[in-house]
């Protein structure tokens, strides 16, 4: 065979590749061409626009958005997106059982967390979530309330160095709270480990920044290329470290915890002790020892200590701000504060319910600055949002729900670019969020109780960016200054 012939046997080869491969996702294509969206380049589509500074990613996503209704549809690479920001269509894919398993790139979390409730979906998803609802039970979430104190009151001590200085970024500080709260209650820590946790917000705060930029650099998505990276190597070391702090935790606190069950111990500020998350976990694989393996116990507390870490913290942080923008609004959220506790010095549990401005003013700011502001989900079955939609979306296809856009919509909330905590009015938080409503509020309850909080510049000016959840550019700036209510 001379040498045409060969190239033209490669060339038809070729050819007839492509249109297999083209055939075989024709549906990508014409879901594509039907719906608004930007320009996207071949094999790169619109990859380009969101390969930026992290200060420029939420500015980029919105830019490439905002301008085309909803659903509209982005390429990242050969993945087809389809963007929705629409508040029917959102509660259409939530309420689907086709578009609410979550996306492919939370795999690249499970290094970290393994497959707990905040990387799993499906059966797997549900059952774990049915199982571990007891553990914030509300007579359980009484007991953890006494531990949300004891934190509180180490951070406001720790709070007492910066009083009357310069703005300074108190998010940090929450984080160290939030883990130390979260290991006392989870497993009633004497940080008697082999390595240091002193350490640990620091990873959790690293892991995600890695997880986001492996999400937006979609040539890392194949584990060959991404092994190859610097990223690699550090995510070897931190799940390292989680793997040593689960093992010995297996390994020393369980066996102990086996040996005392049944049994209660007191001390001196309750009756009869509230076991751990641990204990009570142990306790029901004892009673039923298929429920939940060693396995799925270290996933989910890895889960919990890295997602309670963030996510209270940043709304408290957020919430702080607000207040200081707002001077008005923090008088009105202190002087609920007087009515409620009266003389006392310290909030209890009961006390929390009765906090119902101040839970105005937390969900107004997570609704400004979302935990999750843009959510993805895998497509698992061709599945239409609405009867006015040509072609399905495809099995395989990435469904972002835009809850930024959502929560700045103006037919949905009054004011939707001010903080007006009277956009939750008459609304009350529901049961599986009592565990992080009741947190937060002892511990925004402490910082108010000792000190006025003061925030420099305004909302408007206020530069944000996001990774995981939206930050300000800035950092979390604060100053505070002695109060005595």
């Amino acid at each position: 065979m001379d040498l045409c012939s060969v190239v033209g046997v490669l060339v038809t080869f070729v050819v007839f590749l492509c249109a297999w491969y083209i055939w075989t996702r024709r549906k990508f294509y014409m879901l594509s061409v039907s719906l608004p969206g930007p320009f996207a380049l071949p094999f790169v589509g619109n990859g380009l626009s969101v390969l930026c500074k992290s200060e420029e990613l939420l500015s980029r996503i919105l830019a490439l958005t905002e301008p085309y209704s909803s659903p509209m549809r982005l390429w990242l690479g050969p993945q087809l997106v389809v963007v929705v920001h629409d508040p029917d269509q959102l509660q259409t894919i939530m309420l689907s059982s086709k578009m609410t398993t979550k996306s492919f790139v939370y795999r690249y979390l499970e290094p970290f967390m393994g497959q707990g409730l905040f990387t799993c979906s499906g059966a797997l998803h549900k059952s774990q979530r049915k199982l571990l609802q007891p553990l914030f039970g509300p007579k359980l979430l009484e007991g953890y309330s006494y531990l949300f104190q004891k934190h509180a009151n180490i951070f406001v001590d720790r709070l007492k160095p910066y009083i009357n200085g310069d703005k300074f970024d108190v998010l940090l500080l929450l984080h160290d709270a939030a883990f130390e709260s979260t290991m006392d209650i989870l497993i009633d820590d004497k940080n008697d480990h082999s390595i240091d946790l002193k350490y640990f917000p620091e990873y959790v705060r690293r892991f995600y920044h890695i997880f986001v930029q492996r999400i937006l650099s979609f040539w890392l998505y194949p584990d060959f290329i991404y092994k190859l990276t610097g990223y690699y190597k550090e995510q070897q070391e931190m799940s390292k470290m989680c793997r040593i702090l689960t093992e010995e935790v297996k390994d020393t606190r369980i066996p102990e915890i086996v040996n005392k069950l049944g049994k209660s111990r007191c001390n001196e500020n309750c009756e009869t002790r509230i076991p751990s998350m641990l204990e009570t976990m142990v306790e029901m694989v004892y009673e039923q020892p298929d429920i939940l393996t060693i396995k799925e116990f270290q996933d989910n507390m890895l889960t919990f200590v890295a997602t309670s870490q963030d996510t209270q913290s940043s709304a408290i942080a957020f919430t702080l701000m607000m207040l200081g923008m707002h001077q008005e609004i923090q008088a009105k959220v202190v002087e609920e504060l007087k009515e409620v506790l009266g003389d006392k010095k310290h909030i209890d549990f009961n006390d929390t319910g009765k906090l119902k401005y101040m839970e105005m003013c937390l969900k107004e700011s997570l609704r400004l600055f979302p935990l999750a502001p843009f959510l993805p989900r895998d497509v698992i079955e061709d599945s239409r949002l609405g009867i006015k939609m040509k072609w399905s979306i495809p099995t395989g296809c990435t469904v972002i729900l835009g809850v930024y856009q959502v929560h700045k919509n103006p037919e949905l909330w009054e004011k939707p670019e001010e903080f007006y905590p009277e956009h939750f009015f008459g609304r009350s938080f529901t049961e599986t969020q009592q565990y992080s409503y009741t947190n937060m509020k002892i511990m925004m309850s402490s910082i108010l109780q000792n000190y006025a909080i003061e925030c420099p510049g305004t909302l408007k000016d206020l530069k944000l960016m996001t990774d995981v959840s939206i930050r300000p550019i800035d950092g979390y700036m604060i100053i505070h200054k002695k109060r005595t209510l």
